[in-house]
């Protein structure tokens, strides 16, 4: 769990959000959408694993589809960095406008 606090919003990265109830700390929770192919390259890539322990990490978490049903927002990580970048922009506008 990554916690990182620089103003009136404190934002958790937390793999195992709904499976460990850490969800019921947040007032609002994201999930990031994006292939899952797409994601096991990047997870091999970022962790140095193989396929198959990807793949193994993956059968024990919930299904990406119970995640998004489960979560407040949705980030839909399915072009390049830019578009990634401006839609995490917008839905930090929307929950500073939401604290307000």
């Amino acid at each position: 769990m990554k916690t990182q606090a620089r103003g009136k919003m404190a934002v958790w990265e937390v793999p195992l959000l709904f499976e460990t109830d850490a969800y019921t700390l947040c007032n609002a929770t994201v999930a990031v959408d994006s292939d899952p192919e797409e994601s096991i390259l990047r997870t091999i890539s970022r962790d140095g694993l193989k396929k198959e322990d990807v793949l193994a990490r993956i059968s024990n978490q919930l299904p990406i589809t119970e995640k998004l049903k489960r979560a407040d927002y949705i980030i839909r990580n399915k072009g390049n960095l830019e578009t990634l970048k401006e839609e995490c922009k917008n839905l930090y506008s929307a929950l500073l406008e939401k604290m307000l």
